[in-house]
């Protein structure tokens, strides 16, 4: 499987947990995942990965968020597992990363 693929998976996987960037604003928020490792292990792709969100990145104000993400991937790239951790907030944050209907 690309990266480019894994990386989609991983997109939509944040996505579907926390509603962010779901469907994607017009301008002022940003998002990326940086995968730390993966492995395959009986044909299943462990991969663990961090997210990083800002809520409007022209603001002056911190409104980061950082979470740390691991999923399970079949062959085919369906998630079988996953979990995703916050570990960062900026101090002016306002959205919850554990409501999927992206209430703040």
């Amino acid at each position: 499987m690309k990266k480019k693929e894994i990386e989609s998976i991983l997109f939509n996987f944040v996505h579907e947990k926390t509603g962010w960037c779901n469907p994607l604003p017009p301008c002022c928020e940003l998002e990326d995942i940086i995968i730390t490792r993966q492995d395959t292990v009986d044909s299943k792709i462990r991969i663990s990965f961090i997210y990083y969100y800002n809520e409007d990145w022209t603001s002056e104000q911190d409104m980061d968020h950082v979470l740390k993400g691991k999923v399970i991937l079949s062959p085919t790239g369906t998630v079988l597992n996953g979990s995703l951790n916050e570990f960062a907030t900026g101090s002016a944050a306002k959205k919850n990363p554990y409501s999927p209907k992206n209430e703040e």
